[in-house]
């Protein structure tokens, strides 16, 4: 299971040695220096999305509007195969892509410098490139936006919050000691309407401990803000309230029971909301053994039909699981966000 991509903002740098593309001319940002090793029988950009498809003698059916699909495929059977025809197929991609184009172009854009990390074999390279440029532009304002803005249009998240909050909620319903261990990634925003509805319980108020998991490169200053935030709201709502956090983990894997801080006569459930998704699939059952050590009321799952981490030792598998799984997200914001915003780039 694969996580959303964060944006790509800041351009990357290929060495010189490796370079399959020469130097974009056109205006948004994708410097690859080096030597230009493009098949030459291209000798300009193919303006026609359909003829640039069909022109490749592909073994797959074109399929109307799917030029994206078709040609990244081609592209990464190519590089898996060492076939040099994937200089040539790097090079029509390239000169079609874009981050403010539609649904195919921005599809195109992101998979390419993925195709260009395989190629050059710069695949760790490149995730830790884009990791350190995330956490230098985090601003908990601006991705708070941003995931409040994709749940606004989007159904699956809220409706995964909801019928949590709504299941923790009866599970949990006349205990007055309750821990949450919350294995998601959104920063919280599940739990302003939980924690309002304990407020107005007809039984005593109970006291609330939060243990919120990280394995994202949060920043100390982003966790910090989520703290105070959650503080001042459960005392606003008149909620008692300990806000427990666990980082500097890697992944899932690497929980630990111990970590939790489970305490005697505690009513616990547990969150995963799109969690296990981010655990490779030899490491699950680890992470639910210690969701099982802690003995929880409740545990309750959301989680997105894609399979990203099984097929993770087959290249072509795992990218074309990618490419529909991703597809699918890009569809929908397409009529959601103008072309230009950057809440659609991000």
């Amino acid at each position: 299971f694969l996580k959303m991509p964060h944006s790509i903002e800041s351009s990357i740098s290929f060495q010189n040695d490796h370079s399959f593309l020469p130097k974009r001319t056109t205006s948004f940002p994708l410097l690859l220096p080096g030597k230009w090793l493009i098949n030459r029988t291209i000798t300009k950009p193919l303006k026609n999305n359909k003829d640039t498809n069909r022109s490749l003698n592909s073994d797959k059916p074109y399929v109307a509007g799917g030029w994206a699909i078709t040609l990244l495929r081609e592209c990464a059977r190519a590089i898996s195969e060492k076939n040099p025809r994937s200089q040539q197929l790097l090079w029509v991609l390239n000169e079609l892509v874009s981050p403010y184009g539609n649904c195919e172009q921005r599809l195109a854009y992101y998979f390419l410098q993925v195709l260009l990390a395989k190629a050059n074999k710069l695949g760790p390279h490149f995730h830790e490139s884009l990791k350190l440029a995330m956490e230098k532009s985090y601003c908990f304002d601006t991705h708070m936006k941003l995931i409040l803005k994709f749940q606004e249009v989007s159904p699956w998240t809220t409706f995964g919050h909801v019928a949590s909050n709504g299941a923790i909620l009866e599970a949990l319903e006349g205990k007055n000691k309750l821990h949450i261990i919350d294995l998601s990634n959104t920063l919280c925003t599940q739990w302003p309407t939980l924690i309002e509805a304990l407020a107005v319980r007809n039984d005593e108020t109970p006291f609330l401990k939060l243990t919120l998991v990280v394995t994202d490169s949060l920043q100390k200053s982003i966790i910090k803000e989520i703290r105070q935030r959650m503080e001042k709201f459960s005392r606003i709502m008149g909620v008692p309230f300990k806000f427990h956090v666990i980082s500097g983990l890697d992944n899932l894997g690497e929980l630990r029971k111990e970590d939790l801080g489970v305490e005697d006569g505690e009513a616990v459930a547990v969150n995963c909301v799109q969690a296990l998704q981010r655990v490779h699939v030899e490491k699950r059952e680890l992470v639910l053994d210690v969701i099982r050590s802690v003995n929880p009321c409740i545990v309750t799952l959301v989680e997105e039909e894609a399979d990203l981490t099984s097929t993770r030792n087959d290249f072509i598998k795992c990218f074309d699981e990618c490419l529909r799984f991703f597809r699918s997200y890009f569809n929908m914001l397409e009529e959601s966000f103008p072309p230009i915003s950057s809440e659609r780039i991000k």
